[in-house]
């Protein structure tokens, strides 16, 4: 039987409910390759210390003030919005439960806000780490939906702009679990199965 444009069009909306609905069957991406060290050293402003993706995402610190992404065109101040394009979730902070390193893969259960409001206050207030208390979170890359840990272990305070921190890098090919791949009718062949089309009946 010759299918019509409209006999297409209601088979996909069949085949796939998400599309009723407006979901999105992209599913967010988690660093989680092996840890990587980044350190600004103090009395040494740099804004763009750790790029994290090539032309849109970094972080740096300029001389005061909380990190800052040059790449998406901070400029390094004493700014509270910054950094762009980035929120936040730390660990016993801004309503989040206590959490260690290593926690990403949860980031569907805690509380993002940008910098200085996730750690409970504006740029001028409580920055971390404390004397000898690591800041451990959670990191969003909003507009390409990555997360990945974060745990700050020094902090410059007074002017300066030091600061250090680990987290993961991207996993090595192979290592990670592939995106689902949309089928014929646009389902992820690696979520629920499409239902399958019933065969036309055969004329007596």
């Amino acid at each position: 039987m010759r299918q019509t444009a409209t006999h297409r069009a209601v088979l996909a909306l069949v085949c796939c409910p998400l599309l009723l609905w407006g979901g999105d069957a992209r599913a967010a991406t988690i660093w989680s390759g092996a840890d990587l060290v980044v350190t600004q050293p103090d009395d040494t402003p740099n804004s763009v210390t750790d790029v994290l993706v090539a032309g849109l995402a970094s972080l740096g610190r300029g001389f005061n003030g909380p990190l800052c992404n040059a790449l998406a065109g901070d400029t390094c101040t004493n700014d509270a919005a910054q950094p762009s394009d980035f929120e936040f979730a730390f660990s016993g902070l801004d309503r989040n439960p206590v959490f260690a390193y290593g926690s990403a893969a949860s980031y569907a259960s805690y509380s993002f806000a940008r910098y200085a409001d996730a750690l409970g206050g504006g740029v001028g207030g409580r920055l971390p780490p404390l004397a000898d208390e690591p800041a451990v979170g959670v990191v969003h890359i909003v507009s390409l939906d990555i997360y990945f840990d974060i745990e700050i272990t020094h902090w410059q305070f007074g002017g300066g702009g030091g600061f250090s921190y680990r987290r993961p890098t991207v996993p090595e090919p192979g290592t990670a679990r592939p995106p689902a791949r949309r089928g014929p009718c646009g389902c992820g062949r690696t979520g629920p199965a499409c239902p399958r089309r019933p065969r036309p009946r055969r004329a007596a």
